[in-house]
This record gives structure tokens, C-alpha cells and sequence, in this order.
């Protein structure tokens, strides 16, 4: 059985991509780390150099980055939302849940519903759920499909984080999420580009793809995944589409005229017309007509 532990949020960071509905935030693991603002509020955050941030709703709060490690946050409208955070460099695919709300009135949240957490309790024996001064913790071995299933309903809750949950799965589980993430990414138009495996509980990617296809590919294995996302990205690296869009053919340089000398005899012979011309030109000209000598 492969033991997944998640591991405290270490950093925000990385590159977002998303494209949920409001309310609720669908989100197929715990999340990483939760970020509540009353509009207006303005928050730092620290991020890896060369990290790639996007939000969604992309209305819900601006981002802009600061060079080396930061990046600048302000919050523009109540709502909910999500920020990715994304680099194949360093192997990382987290999520943050936005949370913006005027001040003075509630924060926007979700949380799970009596039957949610009644149904994970029937397809998982053995689940343990508590509430502690960290949060809500939960620990669960998923064996089936029904209780994977279950639990990613129950997680969309926002009281549970990624560094409160533990799972343990099975080998066979593990197959069938392969499967199921190798056809979400077949609906996706992706389907053959990656090659994908389970070394232990890390998800090792290979294949050639560009940027926007390796973030589209983790945000479906992302979704589909409990607990932390690990995975080992060794793809080729193929230029992004809109670099290569950018790029203009190089025109080829005009051919250099080609210089070939002729002797008078060649070009008579090959343009008779020209010297006849010529010729005519001469004895017709007034210049050409020599004056009668005198004697004196």
C-alpha cells in the first residue's frame, strides 16, 4: 500500500491557470492554503523566482509580480476564487483559495453538507474526521472508487487544508486514477501527447509539449488527484504558442545578379539586332558625316 502524506504549504507561488464556477469552488484535492481580503486590501506574497501567477475570475483580485521573489496582491471585487500556483521546473502544482468580501460582512465559503460527509463515511471505512486547534483533520484509506469519489466531494470544503489530510492508497486505485486522468486529458484534446505513470504515489509525465499544454495537463491531474499532487515532469519542452505564433519566417535574401563578361564578338553574335541598330544610329548621325577636305 503507498502511504501520500501532505506536507505543509511552504510558499505561494507559480503559475495559474483555472477555469471554475464561483460558488462552490470545485476542487478535487485539499487545498494548500486559504487567502481572505476585504476589498481593496493590499498583501505581499512571497514566491519562487520565475514563477508564472494567474487568477481566477481573473476580476477577483489583480496580481503583479516583483522581482526577485514577490508578488503584489489587491483584492477588486466580493467573491470566491482560485489561485494556481504552477512550475515544472521545480515540480510544483498548488492551490489557493481567494476569498474577498467587503469589510464588515461575511467571508464567502463553502462547506460540506451532512449527507457529503455521510456518504465518505460509508465508502471509506475507517475515515477519521476531527476538529483540532489546526484545523479540520481527516485520514482516510482509499481502496475503491467509491470512496475516492466521496472524498473529493467532501474536500471542496474550505476547512480542510493540504498539511491536515492523510491518505493511503492502493496500487490498484492508483491504475484507475491513471485511467481516469488519461481520459479527462483525451476529452481535453491532449490525449497522446503525455506518457504517464505511477512511480509509488509520484505521477512521472513524459512526452513533448508546450507550456500551455504541461499547465492544462497538471490542472486535469490536479483535479483528479487527493491529497498532494506529486509528480515528476520530464517532458520535452517545446516552444509556447504564442512564441511560436510571434516568430516570422526568415525571407531569403535576394539572389545576387549574375555578372558574366563578353567579348564584343560574343555579344554580336548572340544581339545582331543591337550593333544593326547601332550602326544605323552612326551613319545616320551628322556627327558621323566627315567634311570634304580643303586644299589651301
Amino acid at each position: 500500500m503507498t502511504r501520500q502524506l501532505a506536507r505543509p504549504f511552504a510558499h505561494l507561488a507559480l503559475a495559474l491557470l483555472a477555469s471554475l464556477a464561483l460558488a462552490p469552488i470545485a476542487s478535487a484535492l485539499p487545498i494548500t492554503e486559504r487567502l481572505d481580503l476585504a476589498v481593496g486590501a493590499e498583501r505581499f506574497l512571497k514566491i519562487p523566482q520565475n514563477a508564472h501567477l494567474v487568477v481566477e475570475p481573473a476580476d477577483l483580485v489583480s496580481i503583479e509580480k516583483l522581482p526577485p521573489h514577490e508578488a503584489f496582491v489587491v483584492a477588486k471585487k466580493p467573491g470566491r476564487g482560485l489561485l494556481f500556483v504552477a512550475s515544472d521546473a521545480t515540480n510544483v502544482f498548488e492551490a489557493v483559495t481567494l476569498r474577498v468580501h467587503e469589510a464588515g460582512a461575511p467571508i464567502p465559503e463553502h462547506r460540506h453538507t451532512a449527507q457529503e460527509l455521510t456518504a465518505a463515511q460509508r465508502a471509506c471505512p475507517g475515515l477519521v474526521l476531527q476538529n483540532t486547534r489546526f484545523g479540520q483533520e481527516l485520514e482516510a484509506e482509499v481502496n475503491t472508487l467509491d470512496c475516492r469519489k466521496a472524498l473529493l466531494s467532501l474536500l471542496r470544503d474550505d476547512a480542510f487544508l493540504r498539511k491536515n489530510v492523510a491518505f493511503s492508497f492502493t496500487g490498484e486505485l492508483l491504475q484507475a486514477q491513471l485511467i481516469i486522468i488519461e481520459r479527462r486529458l483525451a476529452e481535453a484534446g491532449l490525449g497522446g501527447l503525455f506518457q504517464i505513470a505511477y512511480i509509488g504515489a509520484t505521477l512521472v509525465i513524459q512526452g513533448k509539449a508546450t507550456p500551455e499544454q504541461r499547465l492544462a495537463f497538471y490542472r486535469i491531474a490536479w483535479e483528479e488527484t487527493l491529497g498532494r499532487f506529486l509528480f515528476e515532469d520530464r517532458t520535452e519542452r517545446l516552444p509556447s504558442a504564442e512564441a511560436a505564433a510571434d516568430k516570422k519566417p526568415v525571407e531569403a535574401a535576394p539572389a545576387e545578379p549574375t555578372i558574366r563578361v563578353q567579348s564584343i564578338a560574343e555579344m554580336e553574335k548572340e544581339h545582331p539586332e543591337l550593333f544593326e541598330k547601332a550602326g544605323e544610329s552612326a551613319s545616320a548621325s551628322p556627327q558621323a558625316k566627315k567634311a570634304p577636305r580643303t586644299k589651301k
